[in-house]
């Protein structure tokens, strides 16, 4: 399984679309490849114990719902990646980041409406 990464999608009960699709990294191996692209990919920085991280969800699914494949949204728990909470000198959670070509181009911890991110991400995306 080296070199691969594993997805689970982030869904309610309604089946997994392109659009409706959220990425959960269980497997790092090429997160790195995910980011160093020119396709921006907001990365949320959570724990499963925080409990404003649990409301991010449905912020990003509508993100998602609006962008489509234009942009990748991740979600990576800290807690079992650690290495990359410390390199993107992540304090607090929730954060939110947007990433292109391997650079952050937007950084927000805390509660995030979707409105906020799509600014961001329309300034990127055609």
């Amino acid at each position: 399984m080296a070199g691969m990464t594993s997805f689970i999608p982030a869904i309610d009960r309604h089946p997994v679309t392109a659009s409706r699709c959220i990425l959960y990294l269980i497997i790092m191996q090429t997160f790195e490849s995910h980011i160093q692209g020119d396709k921006p990919v907001v990365v949320d920085f959570f724990a499963e114990w925080c409990g404003p991280c649990k409301l991010m969800t449905p912020v990003l699914r509508e993100v998602k719902d609006k962008v489509g494949d234009r942009v990748t949204i991740l979600k990576l728990d800290i807690d079992k990646n650690p290495q990359y909470a410390q390199q993107y000198g992540i304090q607090a959670v929730p954060t939110l980041a947007i990433i292109r070509n391997g650079h952050i181009v937007w950084r927000k911890s805390g509660l995030t409406p979707a409105h906020e991110i799509l600014e961001h991400l329309n300034l990127l995306i055609p």
